[in-house]
């Protein structure tokens, strides 16, 4: 298993979903099904990250972000 499938792995168990409902997630660019079983508290963190465009670019520029995104 490399870092990548590592990372969706626990991402995923987090979520209450299947890895691949994750990955399907991701290819779609669709979350809503991968964060329906988060809670209202944690949907609102998300939420303020994902409107926080400053901090979005710089998570987008990280290498794991990059690696994730090349692996699709």
């Amino acid at each position: 298993m490399n870092k990548n499938e590592a990372m969706i792995n626990m991402l995923s168990q987090k979520l209450g979903i299947t890895a691949q409902e994750l990955k399907e997630a991701i290819e779609k660019n669709d979350f809503s099904s991968a964060i329906k079983n988060i809670s209202p508290k944690d949907k609102e963190k998300l939420k303020a990250v994902l409107e926080n465009k400053e901090l979005v670019d710089k998570i987008m520029r990280s290498k794991e972000a990059k690696d994730l995104k090349n692996n699709f």
